[in-house]
C-alpha cells in the first residue's frame, strides 16, 4: 500500500457535456506556459481499500524558464491515517530539467516512505536518428528504449495548450515519459465537463487566474500493456497559461484532490 501512496504522490507532482467557461476567466489569454509557483492543499475524496482511512497534505510546484531549459521543482508532504494503525508521513521531492525544444529530460524523484527511501533518476533524450532512450542512474543503472513519438512533460503541456486552446481540439492521444516510472505512458486527453472556479481565498497577487478554463480528463495506460482500464486518471481544471486550479487523481485504490491555495508569477529570463 505504501508504494501506491508514492505513485499518488508522484502523480500529484506531475500534469489534464461540452466545455464551460468560468465567467471570471472569460477574457482571451494566449495558450502559453507561464513560469509560476503554485501551492496546493491535498485531501482524500474516496478510498476503495480499508488500509487508508484519510490523509491530508500540501504540495508546492514551481516551473521556471532559463535561456537553455525549463526547470520543474516540487515538494509534497502528506500524512496518512491507516485503519487500526498509527499515521505515517510521506515526503516526495521531484526536480527535472527539460530542453526548450523538448529534445532531452533530466529527472530525479526522491520519496521518503515508512518502507525507506525510493529514488528514480536519469536522463532521457532524442537522438539524431529520431530514437528516444532513457538512461537511469537510480534505483539502478540501465537503459530503456522509448517509442520514437515519445514526448516529455513541458513539451507535452505546451503542445496540449496549443491544440486545445489555440486550435480548439477536444481529444488528444500521445506517448509521455516523465521519469516517474521506468516506462512510458500512453495518454488520452479529453475536454469534457464543467470546470469549477477556484476558491475565493486563493492568493493570486500577479493575476495568473485568467483566461478560458477547461476541464480535461487524462487517462494513462502503460505502453505495451493492453489493459482496458487506465492506471491513473486525472481530471484537471486548467487555464491556458498552464496553471492548474484543481485536479482530481484516481489511482484505482483511491481518489485524491489537489486544490490551489496560492499562485505566484516567476520572472522570465531576458534572453
Amino acid at each position: 500500500m505504501a508504494r501506491r501512496i508514492v505513485i499518488l504522490a508522484i502523480a500529484c507532482l506531475g500534469l489534464f457535456a461540452p466545455e464551460t467557461v468560468a465567467p471570471a476567466f472569460s477574457q482571451e489569454i494566449a495558450p502559453k506556459i507561464v513560469p509560476h509557483s503554485a501551492r496546493y492543499r491535498l485531501s482524500l475524496l474516496e478510498t476503495r481499500m480499508g488500509d487508508i482511512t484519510s490523509f491530508t497534505g500540501l504540495m508546492r510546484f514551481d516551473v521556471t524558464r532559463t535561456c537553455q531549459d525549463w526547470t520543474t521543482e516540487s515538494e509534497l508532504h502528506m500524512v496518512a491515517d491507516m485503519d487500526g494503525n498509527a499515521s505515517f508521513n510521506l515526503t516526495v521531492d521531484h526536480k527535472a530539467h527539460e530542453a526548450l525544444d523538448g529534445s532531452w529530460l533530466a529527472f530525479e524523484s526522491t520519496a521518503d516512505t515508512p518502507n525507506g527511501t525510493e529514488v528514480i533518476a536519469g536522463r532521457a533524450e532524442r537522438r539524431p536518428d529520431g530514437s528516444v532512450v532513457a538512461n537511469f542512474t537510480a534505483p539502478k543503472n540501465g537503459a530503456l528504449a522509448l517509442p520514437p513519438e515519445t514526448r516529455f512533460p513541458i513539451d507535452t503541456i505546451q503542445w496540449n495548450l496549443d491544440a486545445m486552446w489555440g486550435q480548439n481540439q477536444r481529444l488528444l492521444t500521445y506517448i509521455l515519459f516523465d521519469g516517474s516510472d521506468p516506462f512510458a505512458w500512453r495518454a488520452t486527453d479529453l475536454v469534457a465537463g464543467k470546470p469549477e472556479a477556484p476558491r475565493a481565498d486563493v492568493s493570486d497577487p500577479n493575476g495568473l487566474l485568467a483566461g478560458q478554463m477547461k476541464r480535461i480528463v487524462s487517462a494513462l495506460f502503460e505502453v505495451g500493456k493492453q489493459d482496458s482500464e487506465p492506471t491513473t486518471t486525472y481530471i484537471s481544471d486548467t487555464l491556458p497559461n498552464g496553471v492548474i486550479v484543481r485536479m482530481t487523481i484516481d489511482i484505482g485504490v483511491m481518489v485524491a484532490e489537489a486544490e490551489l491555495v496560492e499562485v505566484l508569477a516567476i520572472p522570465e529570463p531576458g534572453c
